[in-house]
This record gives structure tokens, C-alpha cells and sequence, in this order.
């Protein structure tokens, strides 16, 4: 997941052909993980990735 990128559950189906339930686990997993979080409403959100506050983002071409 690049930084800035607005991830939903509909991109994970498509994108690796699972079922709805299994990339809700998946992003559940990561979730957990503090690796993404989740920002918006529960019907227009969306995952965005984590930064941790010691590392410094870099955005590459």
C-alpha cells in the first residue's frame, strides 16, 4: 500500500479476486497490526497506511 493511497474493500476483491470476507480479515489483520487505519465514515471510508512517527516518508517517482 503506497503512502496516500485511499484503499477500500471493493480494491482488495478486485484486485486479488477474494471474497469480501476475506479482505475484510485481511485488512483486519493489518489493522491490528497498526500498519493501516481506517478514516472516513463506515460507508465512505477508506484504509490508509500508517506512518510510524519516528520514520521519515519519502514519496518516489
Amino acid at each position: 500500500l503506497d503512502l496516500g493511497v485511499k484503499l477500500q474493500i471493493r480494491h482488495i476483491i478486485d484486485r486479488f479476486g477474494c471474497s469480501s470476507a476475506t479482505a475484510k480479515r485481511d485488512l483486519g489483520e493489518l489493522k491490528a497490526l497498526n500498519q493501516i487505519r481506517f478514516v472516513g465514515s463506515a460507508r465512505a471510508g477508506h484504509y490508509m497506511a500508517v506512518v510510524p512517527r519516528n520514520c521519515v516518508a519519502l514519496k518516489m517517482p
